[in-house]
């Protein structure tokens, strides 16, 4: 195996500077653009090779960020590969213990708002390329390209509202239930249907329930701060009403 001067040396350093070191708002900016990257390439953060792929042909985050290291990635030996995805996987299974709701909340069916079309045709940042079947789907309506990637970008700003909306809630629903042993272990934040899918986890025994995303979407939208208030007491009148199904362990 090369020794750690190489590009196998460079590679594992940016990795590490980036995912692993630091304070833990760096490391969550670090992993949170990760995931972002990831989701707009249809991959997951599981899917190794890929996500450091993204993460060597990132410029916007910290780390040496040296140019070439992703084709020195792909060009170095098997093992060495091999090598390097087994220290990435350390850094996710450590990541998902540190910012579980970076990995654990699905935004599902989020349509394309006006609001987010215009946004996305004036932020600046690339279009997201079409695969086959968004291509055959511009060409039969008569789409232009250009026009279809933007509503797939303005698609990607709306997920990416409705997640921060889901983590409000991941934080709402952790801080209520912290007296009674209990934490969110995964959230589903359906938006047509306005509904979070919670799964709930008290002493090994798992429950899951809906909750009203509009409750929490509502006062942030509109920055709303009594409607915030509001809402965190929603959330603790909710959780009450289940906490006898999971027979939590009272202070």
């Amino acid at each position: 195996m090369s020794d750690l001067s190489g590009a196998y040396g460079r590679i594992l350093r940016e990795m590490e500077s980036k995912l692993c070191s630091g304070n833990e708002a760096d490391r969550e900016r670090e992993w949170r653009n990760l995931m972002r990257l990831l989701r707009r390439q249809g991959f997951k953060p599981e899917d190794a090779l890929y996500a450091i792929r993204e993460l060597l042909d990132n410029r916007a985050g910290r780390g040496m960020e040296y140019h070439g290291a992703k084709d020195d990635c792909f060009n170095l030996p098997q093992v060495e590969r091999m090598e390097i995805e087994r220290q990435y996987r350390k850094c996710l299974d450590a990541a998902k213990m540190e910012f579980p709701y970076l990995f654990h909340i699905d935004v599902i069916n989020v349509p394309a708002r006006v609001a987010d079309l215009r946004f996305a045709a004036r932020a600046g940042e690339p279009l997201p390329g079409l695969n086959e079947n968004q291509r055959s789907i511009a060409k039969s309506f008569g789409i232009p390209a250009e026009k279809y990637q933007q509503e797939v970008q303005a698609k990607l700003y709306g997920e990416e509202w409705h997640r921060m909306v889901a983590e409000r809630f991941w934080d709402l629903v952790k801080q209520a239930g912290e007296p009674y042993r209990l934490e969110p272990a995964a959230v589903v934040y359906d938006v047509a249907a306005g509904k979070f899918y919670c799964e709930l986890r008290c002493e090994g025994i798992t429950q899951r329930a809906p909750f009203a995303a509009e409750v929490i979407s509502a006062p942030i939208e509109h920055g709303d701060k009594e409607g915030i208030a509001r809402a965190k007491e929603a959330v603790e009148v909710w959780l009450e009403e289940i906490l006898g199904r999971l027979a939590p362990t009272r202070p």
